[in-house]
Parts: C-alpha cells; structure tokens; sequence
C-alpha cells in the first residue's frame, strides 16, 4: 500500500514538474528585437587593433557580429546587395577592402561601422529598423523612399502611440507625437496594411483615427492636434517658402501672368512623392 502510494505520489510530482517545466517554457519565448534594443547593442565596446588591418566589408562585418555575440549581444547585419547593384551595376559592396586608420585602443561597434561605411567607394547609410542593421545607398534613406516604404502589419485594438512606436521601430522612421495630444494618443486603433500603403499613410490614416493630424517637417514626422498642426504648418511656410503676398488685381482681366517655376511646385514640408514618380509624370498630373 505504501509502495502504491509512493508511486502515486511520484506520479503527480513529475506531472507537476511536467506542468512547471511546460509553464517555464512558454515564458522564455524570447521578446522581438526592438530598434533600442539593437542600437544599445552597438554601444558595446571593443578592442580595435584587429579592426585596423585590411579586410573585405564582408569580414569587417562578420567579426563586429562575433565580437557582439561574445558580450551577449547578437545584432543581425543586412546589406542591400539589390540596391547597391541598381545604382552601381559594377560594384560588389561584400566584396570591398576596407582599412580603419587612427581608431582609439577600444571603439563601439556603432563607430566602427560607420568608419567603416565611409572607406565605401559609394555613399553609404546605415539603417535599424525591423530589429536588424541595413546597409544600403545613401539615397534610400531620402524621404522619397524612406516614408514610402510598405509592409505588412495589423493592429487589433491597439493604442495609437504604441502602434505609431512600432511603424517607427518597423521603419526607421523617426515618428514624434505631441505630449500635448496624449489623450487622444491614447485611442484605441484596429488597421491592416497588406504591404501595398506608404508608410506616410499609414501615419495619416491612424492619426485621423486618433482625431490627430502629421506634420511633415524638413526631415521627419509630427503628429499633433489640429489646432497646433495649423499653427506649426503655417509657421514652416513662413520659414521656408515666405509669406503669402496677395496678388494685386491686374488692369486688363485677359493679361496673364507668367508663373515662376515648373509645376507643382516643390516644398520641403510636403509629402514626398514616390521614388518611381519622376517630377515629369508629376508635372503632367498636376496639369
């Protein structure tokens, strides 16, 4: 009977321990790798005499991540090799010698890959977004490709500053909400994007959920109240375009006046227009 008992009782404590062990595990599934995430990991230092002696971007590359996974960090390196061939057919970035001159006896993996990035024959950009670093064109990080870029994403009941934080970690965009509109920042949102809207749009379509409007400045992204929106929007045309001069009625209605520049004229503080829209399809619309 005690023998039977003693079984039992095993029984139930490997069941138990079982039942911890399956509870354990499902609690390590590891968090997705924000863009803070990645860009603390880059602040690790290093030792950077072997970073001085000539190697290709590829091996340069290679051995920052070593270097990260031996102090606990694992940071993901992506190379746009599609990009860098379509504006330079005859150039294989991997493929480049690079030789760091003058670093100091340690160095962040942020400062030695951005050293590195500049003995690039081409100009280079270094990108987190989507937990990982890019490397591509200077040109894809302009405006036109960066708040046009599209993705999948889907928010169910989400606020809307969390989910504008995770476009902004998506995309590497920088994205700013006014402290003074955290209320409605704090709106519940549901949205789908089925990689076929800009992420400019997005922005917009949840602003106007949250009762918000964007703000597109000179290099980034506002999100506040209409009210300050107006204000600020008319502000920046102050600054960068002048004021508005009211045109004086002309003698003859049928003169006409010339109109300086080539429509639709060019602002930095409107949307930009995708990459593949060339400023004569533009113009054509516009007319």
């Amino acid at each position: 009977m005690r023998s039977r008992l003693t079984l039992v009782v095993a029984i139930v404590a490997l069941a138990a321990a079982g039942s911890a062990s399956a509870q354990a595990t499902k609690k390590k599934v590891p968090a997705p790798v924000t863009s803070r995430t990645v860009l603390a990991n880059l602040q690790t230092e290093v030792k950077s005499n072997f970073y001085m002696n000539a190697m290709r971007f590829s091996e340069l590359l290679e051995l920052a991540g070593d270097d990260l996974r031996k102090a606990g960090c694992d940071v993901n390196f992506s190379v746009d090799d599609e990009a860098f061939r379509e504006e330079n057919p005859d150039l294989d970035v991997f493929d480049q010698e690079i030789r760091l001159r003058g670093l100091p006896a340690s160095s962040s993996v942020h400062q030695i890959v951005r050293a590195a990035l500049k003995k690039l024959p081409v100009k280079t950009a270094m990108v987190i977004r989507g937990g990982k670093v890019e490397i591509v064109p200077a040109s894809r990080t302009e405006k036109a490709h960066m708040l046009n870029q599209t993705f999948h994403i889907e928010f169910k009941e989400r606020r809307f500053d969390e989910a504008i934080e995770q476009l902004s970690d998506l995309t590497g965009v920088s994205i700013v909400v006014d402290a003074r509109a955290r209320q409605k920042a704090q709106t519940t949102i549901s949205a789908r994007f089925c990689d076929d809207v800009a992420l400019q749009d997005d922005v917009r379509i949840l602003s106007d959920m949250a009762e918000l409007k964007v703000v597109y400045l000179v290099t980034g992204l506002y999100v506040t109240t209409p009210e300050q929106a107006k204000t600020l929007q008319k502000e920046l045309r102050d600054l960068y375009e002048g004021p508005v001069v009211p045109l004086l009625p002309l003698p003859d209605p049928t003169m006409s006046v010339p109109m300086i520049g080539t429509p639709p004229f060019e602002s930095p503080l409107a949307p930009p227009l995708p990459p593949s829209k060339s400023r004569r399809e533009a113009a054509a619309s516009y007319n």
